[in-house]
């Protein structure tokens, strides 16, 4: 199984997510993703066999007693997926900005991982990545803290979640307010 919440609409030639930029299609049995992040709506998908289909259908409480997704939202859902299919420049500009910033904080020293659009600045310790998100969000940036148990313990982490309309302006703003904030202690 492959969860592509952060890679639908961003990776892969028609942006379907790291299955497809990998080949992996055949291999995987079970893809699952969600609508609400690069493709800006609501709802989620499985893409698996018949059989697994129907044994989610009969056995998923959560999907048994919920309800179907309203008609714009699916359609909604639809136009999002054609956009991301015929624009392919976009997730190409954006993955550029994406390796620029994280290039430009590891040549200033800050701990920054990934290749996606998402760029996590790892902190270490909790109380100082609360610290300084609250510092960022005094300079107008907003980056929240992420912490255990959605990472392990001692790798507390500030995530900045790159879109296509962040211009290298943007971006150099954002060099620029961290940097001043990385100076600043707990002490």
């Amino acid at each position: 199984m492959v969860d592509e919440a952060h890679a639908t609409g961003i990776f892969g030639e028609k942006g379907s997510g790291v299955v497809e930029e990998e080949n992996l299609t055949e291999k995987i049995d079970i893809i699952m993703g969600t609508f609400s992040k690069a493709l800006g709506s609501f709802g989620a998908y499985v893409v698996s066999s018949e059989k697994v289909k129907q044994y989610f259908i009969n056995k998923c409480r959560s999907f048994i007693y919920s309800t179907a997704l309203p008609l714009p939202i699916i359609a909604a859902n639809l136009e999002s997926i054609n956009i991301v299919k015929e624009e392919s420049q976009r997730r190409k500009y954006l993955l550029e900005n994406c390796r620029y910033l994280r290039r430009r904080l590891q040549e200033k020293g800050f701990n920054v991982r990934g290749c996606s659009q998402i760029v996590p600045w790892i902190i270490g310790e909790e109380k100082q990545a609360i610290y300084l998100s609250n510092l960022l969000q005094k300079e107008g940036v907003r980056a929240f803290p992420i912490r255990f148990p959605t990472v392990p313990k001692g790798e507390a982490r500030i995530r900045f979640s790159v879109t296509y309309y962040h211009t290298r302006d943007i971006l150099d703003n954002l060099i620029n307010v961290l940097s001043k904030t990385d100076q600043i202690s707990l002490h």
